[in-house]
């Protein structure tokens, strides 16, 4: 998908000199992956203590031996 941005220059410029990566498109995509991927932790964050879980740990692991 095309797209058009206006992005800071100098963080473009200081992203492709840190990252060792030439292209601004994969820069981008990097960024956006990065960004979504830390939206999901804190989703899941925020859901600590929310759910009910009722895990035996040693069963599981009696049926991971077990396989």
């Amino acid at each position: 998908m095309r797209t058009t941005l206006n992005i800071n220059d100098d963080l473009i410029s200081e992203s492709l000199k840190l990252s060792g990566i030439a292209n601004k498109t994969k820069i981008i995509e990097l960024a956006l992956s990065d960004f979504v991927r830390k939206l999901k932790r804190e989703k899941i964050k925020e859901s600590c203590g929310k759910l009910d879980l009722k895990v035996d740990i040693l069963k599981l692991r009696e049926e991971e031996l077990n396989e």
